[in-house]
């Protein structure tokens, strides 16, 4: 109970690097909003065959993200190169410490240097994993909701802190506020983030969660992600589980708040987001001024 989740732990980020990926490759021109790769289930690569979880036919990025296709994304993977998919990673402020007041870990970018450094090899194969959030990749909560901020407000990734202010003992004088600061100010065009914002704003209106928000109170956007993972039993045995994610943000046209879900040993990311809805619809209707200290002794309602 006392370790902190959200700084500390890193986790495989499944298909919740898919925006950043769709962001990647048409920055670089490697896809076009109009570019389309075929989904029949299974992609291959060298000697190895990759899976999806359904056939979907061919789709462009806006759909892609939408459906959450993995073919699609091996594609871009394949055609990016894991130093191109790290680089763009790296500006969103994935694997990277954020610099927040409290000590937190700065996770793993999949790629041969990290892989090398742990006496490990990097295989061709691991380049198209890491396109969809596997292979090595392990970012924490605070580094995922912070990216998802980035695209919601068209690119200025800010450095996130936790103290707002500091008053003096009586709570009269302002001893100290935190400014925002700007760690990057990214040169993506708006077409390109704005394509990639409409896809997130589909998963939840068409895609596979978007029962959960038909009841949300705000229009909102997000992506969500499943990864695979092997743990040990108490009998020693090895269980195949799933941690599930979600980041969204709304309101979709005027971006207000980010927030991320994580669930470990759960089914997946869709089956989760009832949850995030549950935060918008709070947050949007029942918000109150915190503005003013609350006096001492009273009840807090």
């Amino acid at each position: 109970p006392l370790w902190n989740r959200a700084l500390m732990s890193t986790y495989a980020p499944g298909s919740t690097i898919k925006p950043a990926m769709a962001i990647a490759a048409l920055t670089e021109g490697t896809v076009t909003p109009s570019t389309t790769f075929r989904c029949g289930g299974t992609f291959k690569y060298l000697d190895t065959t990759f899976s999806c979880l359904a056939s979907h036919g061919s789709l462009n990025v806006r759909q892609s993200l939408r459906y959450s296709c993995n073919i699609y994304y091996y594609n871009v993977g394949k055609n990016l190169g894991i130093e191109k998919m790290n680089y763009y990673c790296r500006l969103l402020g994935l694997g990277q410490e954020t610099g927040l007041e409290l000590p937190e870990a700065k996770g793993i970018l999949a790629g041969k240097t990290s892989r090398e450094a742990s006496g490990g090899v990097w295989y061709p194969g691991d380049t198209v994993q890491a396109a969809i959030g596997q292979s090595d990749n392990l970012f924490t909560p605070i580094q995922l909701v912070n990216y998802c901020a980035t695209i919601a407000n068209g690119g200025i990734r800010f450095k996130p802190y936790i103290i707002d202010s500091v008053f003096s003992s009586d709570m009269k004088t302002l001893v100290y506020k935190t400014k925002p600061e700007v760690i990057e100010n990214l040169d993506f065009s708006k077409e390109n983030l704005d394509l990639v914002k409409a896809g997130m704003r589909d998963v939840v209106t068409l895609g596979g969660c978007s029962s959960y928000f038909k009841d949300c109170v705000v229009k909102a956007a997000a992506k969500t992600g499943t990864s695979q993972i092997i743990k040990k039993a108490d009998n020693g045995a090895s269980v195949k589980t799933n941690n599930g994610f979600v980041i969204a943000f709304a309101p979709y046209d005027d971006p207000e708040i980010a927030v991320i879900e994580v669930c470990e040993n759960v089914q997946g990311g869709s089956a989760i987001s009832g949850a995030v809805c549950e935060v918008f619809n709070y947050y949007f209707t029942n918000l109150k001024d915190f503005s003013a200290p609350e006096e001492y002794n009273e009840l807090i309602v």
